[in-house]
């Protein structure tokens, strides 16, 4: 009986130490799973981070040029409206030469 129960002793020795193993391994299968998903996780955190400035840039770069299309649009529209005023202007002095010249005429 001793025998007996010596054996499933060292048999179950066995398993909890073939389960250690097993447990062992699992966990270092689990490290670097979780290695490689922390490197990858910062890589991406890295190219995003990249892509963000990239837009940052680009974003300040379009505000800039709104800005100075928007000043030079306003430089423009002053210009016609100064050319339109110049416009009536002679359309007007034009205009009264004409009424002037009908008057003389139609008096003679």
């Amino acid at each position: 009986m001793k025998r007996k129960t010596k054996w499933i002793s060292i048999f179950k020795n066995e398993e909890l130490e073939n389960r250690i193993i097993e447990l062992e391994n699992s966990i270092q299968i689990q490290r670097i799973n979780n290695r490689r998903a922390n490197e990858e996780r910062d890589w991406k955190i890295k190219e995003l981070r990249s892509r963000l400035d990239n837009l940052g840039r680009d974003y300040h770069e379009l505000v800039s040029t709104k800005a100075s299309l928007n000043s030079e649009i306003s430089i423009y529209r002053r210009l016609i409206e100064q050319e339109e005023n110049r416009f009536l202007l002679i359309n007007d002095d034009f205009s009264i030469d004409l009424i002037l010249l009908f008057l003389e005429m139609h008096r003679l």
